[in-house]
């Protein structure tokens, strides 16, 4: 498998064909097991008082009703090779999770969006949270 194919079968998948350990922060794709996301650090259901998350203190990730947002990087592997990191912010105290986006602006790309829509629990609730907190994909 090559770069190209690697980021087409990703692209190609639906949300139902990824394994999602939540509590471990890890996704696996159902059709290529050496496709994989992971949390760079513990996933924020794990966290407790002694783990650290980057806080995020921009206006578009603290306009919700629980101000709390954190950076989190993901690492998408084939097999134990990182091919791509993706940085998240969790937004509203860490109850959604969308795609950082392009500095100065709030755009982001399709690829990130796919990530974003992959590592969601709900594409409707990172629809919502991705529209409100302003972000684009372009």
């Amino acid at each position: 498998m090559n770069y190209t194919q690697y980021k087409e079968a990703i692209m190609a998948s639906k949300s139902d064909e990824w394994v999602a350990q939540r509590r471990l922060g890890t996704w696996v794709f159902k059709n290529d097991l050496m496709i994989s996301i992971a949390t760079e650090r513990k996933s924020l259901m794990e966290m407790d008082k002694n783990d650290f998350l980057a806080p995020y203190r921009e206006d578009w990730a603290t306009k919700f009703s629980d101000p709390r947002a954190y950076m989190q990087r993901y690492v998408l592997r084939y097999g134990i090779n990182a091919v791509d990191i993706i940085t998240m912010v969790a937004l509203d105290g860490g109850r959604a999770v969308v795609p950082l986006p392009k500095i100065g602006t709030m755009f982001i790309t399709p690829w990130q969006d796919k990530i974003g829509q992959i590592i969601s629990y709900s594409l409707r609730e990172y629809i919502e949270y991705r529209d409100k907190a302003g972000i684009t994909v372009k």
